[in-house]
């Protein structure tokens, strides 16, 4: 809501769209909690301190010092690529930034003038984000230290710190402007490098507070990621070093004297202070290959996703201002969903790696139909509400200073094509787990390839050949979506020897026809409130601030009756998966003797 009222959909967010992809890929996928960073360090750091007991510590100072110096030298060298490439890589991302290709979409002088300062914007954004690419896998491997110590908090909040750090810059250019006003091109120039480093300033204090975590958790009071210092390691040493023994008796004439100094070193291994990078790495070579063993598929099955986002923003670098309006349309969508998300499909990989075996074949099938019944039953009547109400949510939630009617118009065709493609899109990630629980990761990464092939092609198509603009864009991802929804459910039929779709049809049916009651009541809701709100806005002459409560007010009542009329049809309707959590409803309002429910027949 701050960047939307500070710059809307100009030049500053658009340039921030294709600068930042680098760097929130990296911090978010490298260094971001349940990244392969985190998943990698935690798993090996608390398999070493089951298996090595005493010397627990010492066996995860070398692990992690070795992880953390060839980590360290990839990512630095990466960095510094970005920083001396960075025209090159923003030309290669957003072609349509540069001069207007022949027979391309910019043809005005003014598109391209905007154009230009957009991408000498998004340049130096992206050489002032560059440390984050060297900072985010230390970050990764930070959370998962502290994971694997029982440390869960700092994991869990330090992310927060670049939003508060954003937040500060925002509101420091705020301050800026105010004192000293500032021409167009100037204003945007300085907004962007606010944005920027306040960007990089929040992965500095993410790294700068998961180091001092670590020092306070470590119990030899010194950070895991220090092991290699010279200072820190001899004084690991020392107080590693064990206690003196009483001298031996002399050795017989006959015998060759024993060397205690060699016969101790063959038993005990050197401290990690006193041994190069190599010794260290050959030391741990089976420890190392089993981190990046989950390390490096997990990166690449991650960063598909991340491709397709690329090839989106390649094609919307052609249509000014789409760049910045696909960010504000996709947060709208994947805020809701990514806590769904959350809440579905962390317990479902567990619980069908459980169910695995051919034995339990049918409880499996019976786990899945559960699994889909209750992501369409969360996603559908999320869809019902906001696709009549994409207009008005996005006013309510951006629409100020900077974000203008028009950009409100813009975003909020985006979020209704965003929202059409939705329900299917965590349809997919279901049956995506239930692949990997078949020890099966060949299929969703081979279906993800060919969906991002299919993507870029229906972009080009979409945009290019058919003219539908930006809308175009989203329509081409959630057909890809769907499309892969449904070969994976195919591919699931033949590989669990056929699902019974038949007998799931009359839950699905069930949800479909709440949803379609649900999209009504919203829109007749909201339809009566606003003529009635407006009809007194304008008699009583509210003050703008006012008016503004009103209309979100007018879009909660909405879309609470909107829930309400859902959550009455399925219970009605009697959908076995929601009478169970009736019941408990039920339980709790006898209870409390809130009020007397009458069983249904």
């Amino acid at each position: 809501m701050v960047l939307a009222a500070a710059f809307g959909v100009g030049p500053v967010m658009t340039a921030f769209s294709y600068s930042a992809l680098i760097p929130t890929f990296c911090l978010s996928l490298l260094g971001g909690v349940n990244g392969p960073f985190h998943s990698a360090i935690a798993s090996a750091l608390s398999k070493s301190a089951a298996e090595k007991g005493r010397n627990a510590e010492r066996e995860q100072q070398e692990l992690l010092a070795v992880v953390s110096a060839l980590v360290a030298l990839a990512s630095i060298a990466a960095a510094m690529l970005v920083f001396l490439f960075a025209r090159h890589i923003i030309d290669l991302l957003a072609p349509g930034l540069s001069l207007p290709p022949p027979g391309g979409f910019i043809t005005d002088s003014s598109s391209a003038s905007a154009s230009a300062v957009t991408r000498h914007i998004a340049i130096s954004q992206l050489q002032q984000m560059a440390p984050c690419i060297a900072l985010a896998p230390l970050i990764g491997i930070g959370f998962g230290t502290l994971s694997a110590r029982g440390e869960f908090a700092i994991p869990s909040l330090s992310p927060s710190l670049s939003s508060l750090s954003v937040l500060a810059g925002i509101s420091s250019y705020f301050a800026l402007c105010r004192w000293s006003p500032l021409a167009s091109p100037q204003r945007e120039m300085i907004g962007g490098a606010f944005l920027a480093i306040s960007f990089t300033a929040g992965a500095f204090l993410q790294w700068i507070i998961q180091v001092a975590a670590e020092i306070r958790s470590a119990p030899s009071s010194q950070p895991l990621a220090a092991a290699a210092t010279p200072a820190a390691a001899a004084q690991t040493a020392q107080q590693q070093q064990p206690p003196p023994t009483p001298p031996a008796p002399p050795a017989p004439a006959s015998s060759p004297p024993v060397d205690s100094t060699r016969s101790e070193a063959s038993q005990e291994p050197p401290a990690a202070s006193w041994l190069p990078l190599d010794a260290l790495f050959a030391r741990h070579r089976e420890r190392l290959h089993e981190i990046f063993a989950v390390l490096l598929p997990a990166t690449v099955a991650s960063g598909m996703l991340q491709i397709a986002t690329f090839t989106d923003l390649f094609f919307a670098s052609f249509l000014p201002g789409t760049a910045a309006a696909l960010g504000y349309a996709n947060l709208l969508v994947m805020a809701p969903l990514g806590i769904l998300s959350s809440a579905l499909l962390v317990p479902l990989l567990p619980l069908f790696a459980r169910l695995a075996h051919p034995k339990d074949r049918a409880l499996l099938k019976d786990s899945l139909r559960r699994g889909l019944v209750m992501t369409m039953a969360v996603t559908l009547p999320m869809t019902a509400v906001m696709l009549p109400l994409a207009r008005p949510i996005v006013r309510v939630v951006f629409q100020r200073r900077s974000f203008d009617a028009s950009a409100t118009t813009l975003v909020s065709s985006l979020l209704s094509c965003y929202l059409l493609g939705s329900p299917c899109y965590l349809v997919r990630d279901v049956l995506v787990r239930l692949f990997y629980s078949l020890s099966d990761g060949a299929t969703p990464f081979l279906i993800s390839t060919f969906a991002i092939a299919a993507n870029a092609v229906l972009d080009f198509l979409f945009v290019h050949c058919w003219a539908f603009g930006p809308q175009g864009l989203v329509l081409a991802t959630a057909a890809v979506n769907s499309a892969s929804a449904v070969v994976l459910l195919w591919l699931a039929h033949r590989r669990m020897g056929g699902l019974p779709l038949s007998l799931w049809w009359p839950s699905f049916s069930i949800l479909l026809q709440a949803a379609a009651a649900t999209a009504a009541t919203a829109t007749a809701t909201h339809a009566l409130l606003s003529a009635a709100l407006t009809a007194a806005s304008h008699s009583l002459c509210f003050h703008p601030r006012w008016v503004w409560f009103l209309d979100a007010a007018a879009v909660g009542t909405a879309a609470g009756a909107g829930f309400l009329v859902f959550c009455a049809l399925v219970v009605a309707m009697r959908l076995p998966e929601a009478m169970p959590l009736w019941a408990r409803v039920k339980s709790l309002l006898q209870k409390y003797g809130i009020v007397k429910v009458r069983t249904i027949p």
